[in-house]
């Protein structure tokens, strides 16, 4: 459980780490501000997340690990199941014989000792008796599950939590269904309601361990995976038979870990993904080039947006993009791989005698519901070549401005920007952020007979009717500069440029929307306001600049939660306050927050997500904005100015849907800062850029600017 803000003062007076008068103050701004006494301390500079963790340590008398200097090994780290780590906060960091280092964020749990003994280097998960820490998630809120329990469904769960674990008993050692019959589940249902009494003293001759309930939702899954092709399509592979249980006998020394360090380590428990070629490969023991079609097949069965080949000294391993997180699809010998890459080469139409050279490619691969396009990229890397393949979704192109997640009022501001008859609108954000799939959807708004659309990119993603789509050909000295040049020449009333990239393009572009063009473009940045000084950087006059855009949008995309596996869960205020740093203003301190969660499911791989869509802020130019792009501004002004006239940041729209149950407060929380934290990054950058002596409106700053935010 999180501390309190009592708690803590009392460890930081303990330990001397603040005075009574400092902690009096703090406390006090707390109670008016109503927030966290770590935020009040560390904005007074009174304290650094550093010395909070030491100060922990030592109140817990525990040497201090910090997993980022010494991250333990993999195998060290799975010593312990994942349910039991993620319940506890806890991993094992070092075993030398019969001795293990256990690091742990709360070493105050009573059970933690013999938790850790009951489950070290077990495959299934149970926890000791007598556990009484509460979960995040109770009974009652797993109760709320959306779309699949009703009001009274408190004795429906515990029914159903009673009819698995029978099944369970009854199915063990053979292979069946994946779930009993009705008439079977409606027996053990009036067994329970009439027969407790034997129940009750059934119970006395069983173990009375049970599964963890894990802090983040991961929930032991006991369904059989549904087959395709005889193969199992899941994330995570078969679980073996259970062994019998021997309690760890040896000497535990724990050490204390923040949660946020223990929680980056849980990556090393990603499982690989179950695929029918490496099921092939490891009953055949050889691989012909033909396994690319496998390979293909499969990474579209798990909805993957890209595949990448990774080879290494004696193995190449191939891994599917699934929902924007990478997973581990299958390992290919490194003997077969070049028949499977001069395969990829030729359907590509590249060169199989190039191996120094980066190469691109396309492929339209045929499956049963028709062709899909793969954008194909090779670069020569130290132990061979590395291949990785987009997988072009023919759904995309058919998206609508409510599909990818904007609001209303979003909808309502691109759609007048967009019949607009010249200007500029810009989308920003990484690579793989949706950028182009949202030009798409604004250039649709105008598609008709009466419009002239051309686009220039690289490559075209995907194939639209009545646009007219050029294709960067550097080869052929065709770049975004000349095709753009040209396509001015063209007659266009809507020009789209896949990505502006250079001074020449932007310098382009801005004078192509000023002579009565609408021009839509893509631009690698942070956020809305800091692709002003982008541009600016790129030696775009800044007058020229400011009469000319319109809209810029900055957007990140987020995991969906599955809606078949989807349930709800409260978090008290204060929790919420510990747990979700910099977000505590967006929850109401009178009652607790309804959060979602997926508990994982078939559907979705057992992951809890499904899906993915867009989370935005859309700066608007107006008179005040373009008087600060002519003047030069700094990012931070133009977002301050922005937020005044109604701009919502993305963590603003994303919380939303937090709210809404469409994701998840970690998935945001993993993707887009909160305001607070944000506005700490920049203050800590104009700080450094004051004390070098940097003017503000010194442009060379803004790189670095943008990297360290």
């Amino acid at each position: 459980m999180p501390l309190t803000d009592d708690a803590i003062g009392t460890i930081l007076l303990e330990q001397s780490y603040v005075s009574e008068e400092e902690l009096k103050k703090a406390l006090e701004r707390s109670k008016e501000t109503k927030a966290s006494l770590l935020n009040i301390l560390m904005d007074q500079g009174l304290l650094t997340q550093q010395l909070f963790e030491s100060a922990l340590a030592e109140h817990y008398k525990l040497a201090f690990y910090d997993v980022q200097t010494n991250p333990p090994p993999s195998n060290t780290i799975t010593l312990l199941p994942e349910e039991i780590a993620r319940a506890y906060s806890v991993i094992v960091v070092k075993k030398e014989g019969s001795n293990i280092t256990v690091a742990t964020s709360d070493p105050s749990n009573e059970t933690l000792e013999e938790a850790i003994r009951l489950n070290l280097e077990q495959e299934e998960a149970v926890i000791p008796e007598g556990e009484e820490s509460e979960p995040v998630e109770d009974e009652g809120a797993i109760d709320k599950d959306i779309g699949q329990r009703t009001a009274d469904s408190g004795e429906e769960a515990s029914a159903s939590a009673k009819a698995t674990t029978d099944k369970k008993d009854d199915t063990e050692g053979r292979e069946g269904s994946t779930s009993a019959p009705d008439g079977a589940t409606a027996d053990r249902q009036e067994s329970q309601e009439g027969s407790k009494e034997k129940d009750e003293s059934e119970s006395d001759n069983k173990p009375t361990a049970t599964k963890a309930e894990p802090e983040q939702g991961y929930l032991p899954v006991e369904d059989k995976k549904k087959k395709s092709k005889g193969f199992s399509f899941s994330f995570g592979k078969k679980k073996p038979e259970k062994a019998e249980r021997k309690k760890f006998t040896g000497e535990i020394t724990f050490v204390y870990c923040p949660k946020a360090s223990i929680d980056s380590i849980f990556k090393h428990y990603q499982k690989p993904l179950a695929t029918r070629f490496q099921q092939i490969i490891d009953q055949e023991q050889k691989v012909a080039p033909e396994i690319l079609e496998e390979i293909l097949d499969d990474a579209i069965q798990l909805r993957a947006s890209d595949i990448h080949f990774e080879p290494q000294e004696k193995i190449v391993i191939v891994r599917f993009r699934v929902d924007g997180v990478m997973h581990e699809a299958g390992r290919i010998p490194k003997e077969h791989y070049e028949g499977v890459l001069n395969r990829i080469k030729i359907d590509g139409n590249m060169r199989i005698d190039e191996h120094f050279s980066a190469q691109d490619g396309a492929i339209r691969h045929k499956t049963s519901v028709g062709p899909i396009d793969i954008r194909v990229s090779i670069v020569p890397i130290v132990d061979g070549e590395k291949v990785v393949m987009r997988i072009l979704a023919e759904y995309v192109r058919h998206l609508t401005m409510t599909d990818l997640g904007f609001t209303q009022t979003n909808q309502e501001i691109l759609t007048r920007a967009s019949n607009k008859p010249f200007g500029m609108i810009l989308t920003t954000g990484p690579t793989g952020s949706g950028k182009s799939t949202t030009l798409y959807a604004l250039v649709k708004i105008r598609n008709a007979p009466d419009v002239n659309i051309s686009t220039i990119e690289d490559p075209v993603e995907y194939k639209i009717a009545g646009i007219n789509h050029i294709q960067v050909n550097n080869k052929a000295e065709l770049t975004f500069a000349k095709g753009l040049r040209a396509l001015v020449r063209q007659d266009p009333d809507i020009l789209l440029v896949g990505e502006i990239r250079d001074g020449e393009t932007a310098d382009i572009s801005v004078n192509a929307a000023l002579t009565g063009h609408l021009l839509f473009s893509t631009l690698h940045a942070n956020d809305a306001a800091t692709a002003i000084p982008r541009l600016l950087d790129m030696d775009v006059e800044p007058f020229l600049l400011a009469s000319t855009l319109e809209v810029i949008i900055g957007q990140r995309l987020v995991r969906r939660i599955c809606p078949q596996c989807r349930y709800s869960y409260s978090v008290p205020a204060e929790e919420s306050k510990k747990l979700f740093p910099g977000a505590d203003k967006f929850f109401n301190d009178a009652k607790p927050a309804t959060l979602y969660r997926g508990k994982g499911c078939e559907s979705c791989g057992d992951t809890g997500y499904k899906g993915r869509v867009g989370i935005y802020e859309l700066l608007e130019v107006t008179s005040e904005i373009e008087e600060l792009i002519i003047a030069r501004a700094r990012s931070t002004e133009i977002n301050n100015v922005a937020r005044k006239n109604g701009m919502r940041l993305m963590f603003e729209d994303g919380f939303e849907k937090v709210i809404t149950g469409m994701t998840t407060i970690e998935e945001l929380v993993r993707v887009a800062a909160p305001p607070a934290v944000a506005s700490a990054s920049a203050k800590a950058t104009a700080d450094k850029e004051a004390m070098a002596g940097k003017p503000d409106v010194v442009l060379s700053a803004v790189p670095k600017e943008e990297d360290e935010k």
